[in-house]
């Protein structure tokens, strides 16, 4: 078994000394996974598989601000990646070689466990481990994709240069990129895999269950604008977990009003990369976002706190911790989800007691008169504008923005002022700047095609 796999670290580890597909130096500390507590053990490693998702998305959203000085002060890269200069590209580890770290990390744990399946080990939990693995890759895929393939349009066949798909532990592996359109089927058929060994629960929020598999079946299929598999995906889900959290039982006086005992997460991960711009202290939220919500609106206390500066900062992180931008699924998202494809298909009286049913939760008691349109495309315009508030910070509006500009009654023209300089960024509908620049070091060194400018 020693000489099958890949030495594999309880730290980060590599991936391609011949290619440097990762940019990371080998850890000589070694332990491989040699029955199945050794492959429990590096699922569980929550520093390498629940922590350090992709920032980016949020750090290029709309949700927020940040002044002229502030944005000065920070190293050039994030000086450009803020105001979406198209040569920007981020070197940045957590972005790129954390996410493949994880992948390894799967494929180490999948060659593990065929071989302990043919030894004749515990089938069942050889098969809870198989599924987390497969639910590993699409989730790192499914975030990757969103940064560096363009936009998934469900009118062309997709034939642009998606992401490189690792799919063993071997070193020597050729890494090369395949089109959007096999990135998107090899996530999904991930997660058929995930979803036929999964249990319904988990036993922990840092492992999947079935709740979470199809929660980001629903998340993957609404970005490839599939809604009737998306509803689906999104009703199987909240079968398993339709938990929402009552907001008017909530104190809104601490700086983390959200827990880790909240009722509403199925999947638990966080991204740490924003904190470069995205903390209390040096983000404003974006005053046209504040502006949305109302007076007997309950997030308008438990998202927000007001500053010395007049603008307002964000708490309302369901990773409980104001550093760690929450970046895994909850049952708000898949609420949200299911009551946008109900609109989409004309199931206008589903969309309206689904969205209800999340709204009665959010507003103080007695307050809510409830939403009531008999027109299918008001009441989407209603679900994007909840959509927008509900989910800000999880990196989920980059990816709204991304397929939302492919219709032009929701195309949006996003902006970086900086009014005391006189200076103004656009970032119009469709540009190429939707898809960032994969790191420079990773194409240097494998050869890979780079995204177009």
């Amino acid at each position: 078994m020693k000489t099958h796999f890949l030495v594999f670290a309880s730290m980060l580890i590599i991936l391609c000394s011949c290619d440097h597909f990762l940019d990371i130096k080998p850890d000589q500390s070694i332990a491989i996974p040699e029955n199945i507590s050794d492959v429990r053990a590096i699922l569980d490693q929550q520093s390498e598989i629940n922590d350090n998702f992709p920032g980016l998305m949020d750090l290029a959203g709309d949700d927020y601000f940040v002044d002229f000085t502030t944005w000065q002060s920070k190293p050039v890269d994030d000086q450009m990646l803020y105001i979406w200069d198209g040569s920007a590209t981020t070197e940045d580890p957590l972005t790129w070689n954390e996410s493949y770290g994880a992948i390894l990390i799967a494929n180490v744990a999948l060659e593990s466990l065929d071989i302990l399946e043919s030894d004749g080990k515990d089938r069942s939990a050889i098969n809870d481990l198989r599924g987390e693995a497969h639910f590993i890759r699409a989730i790192r895929l499914y975030h990757l994709s969103q940064l560096f393939c363009r936009p998934y349009e469900s009118s062309t066949d997709n034939d642009g240069p998606g992401l490189p798909l690792r799919e063993s532990s071997d070193l020597n592996a050729t890494s090369f990129r395949v089109t959007v359109e096999q990135t998107y089927q090899y996530i999904l058929d991930n997660l058929s895999k995930a979803i036929s060994f999964l249990p319904k629960k988990s036993a922990s929020i840092t492992r999947p269950g079935l709740d979470a598999a199809y929660a980001l079946q629903a998340k993957v299929y609404l970005s490839m604008q599939n809604y009737e598999k998306a509803l689906t995906a999104a009703e199987q889900s909240l079968e398993i977990h339709p938990d929402l959290l009552d907001y008017n039982e909530l104190d809104p006086s601490p700086s983390n009003p959200f827990t880790l005992n909240n009722k509403e997460l199925i999947y638990y991960a966080h991204n740490v990369s924003a904190g470069r711009l995205i903390t209390q202290a040096l983000a404003n939220v974006d005053t046209l976002l504040y502006d949305l919500f109302e007076e007997d609106d309950l997030r308008k206390k438990l998202f927000f706190e007001p500053k010395k500066n007049g603008y307002m900062a964000f708490k309302g992180q369901y990773s409980a911790n104001q550093r760690n931008l929450f970046a895994g699924l909850a049952t708000d998202e898949v609420y949200l989800i299911k009551a946008e494809c109900e609109a989409r298909l004309g199931k206008t009286n589903e969309c309206l007691t689904t969205l209800n049913t999340l709204l009665e939760k959010r507003w103080e008691k007695g307050k809510f008169q409830g939403i009531q349109s008999d027109s299918s495309e008001r009441l989407l315009s209603m679900v994007l504008s909840e959509r927008r508030k509900q989910l800000m910070f999880r990196g989920i509006r980059w990816g709204d923005l991304r397929r939302l500009n492919q219709e032009t009654r929701f195309e949006t023209v996003i902006r970086r002022r900086f009014p005391n300089i006189g200076e103004e960024y656009l970032l119009p509908p469709r540009d190429l700047r939707y898809t960032f620049l994969i790191p420079m070091k990773v194409i240097e060194f494998s050869g890979m095609e780079q995204n177009p400018r």
